[in-house]
C-alpha cells in the first residue's frame, strides 16, 4: 500500500485543483440577469467583462480536468501491479482448494 512519503510525492507532482467555478458562473448569471431587467443591449464592454470571466472559467475547468486525469492515470499505475499479486494469489489459493476438497 502507499505510504505517507509516496503521497507526498505524489501530491507534489499533482496539477493544481482551481478554487471553485461557482461563483463565477453566478457573477455571470447575475450580469445578465441585470442587463435583461434594465432591458439594455449589451455594451461592448460587458461582453467583454463576461468573456473574461467566461474564459477564466475555462481554464479553471481545464486545470480540474488536468488535476482528474494526473490522479486516476496515478492511482491506475499504482495499483496494477497490486490487481496482478492479488490474481496470482487467488489462483494460488485456488490450486490449494482443489487440492484439499478433490485430492485424486
Amino acid at each position: 500500500m502507499a505510504t505517507n512519503k509516496h503521497w507526498s510525492k505524489w501530491k507534489k507532482k499533482a496539477p493544481k485543483v482551481p478554487d471553485h467555478t461557482c461563483p463565477i458562473i453566478d457573477n455571470i448569471i447575475e450580469d445578465l440577469n441585470n442587463l435583461r431587467e434594465e432591458h439594455l443591449s449589451i455594451r461592448r464592454r460587458e461582453i467583454i467583462k463576461i468573456t473574461r470571466q467566461l474564459e477564466r472559467l475555462r481554464c479553471a475547468n481545464d486545470a480540474l480536468r488536468s488535476s482528474g486525469i494526473y490522479w486516476y492515470d496515478l492511482c491506475k499505475n499504482y495499483l496494477k501491479p497490486i490487481k496482478i499479486e492479488l490474481i496470482d494469489d487467488l489462483k494460488k489459493y485456488s490450486r490449494q482448494l482443489k487440492t484439499l476438497f478433490f485430492p485424486n
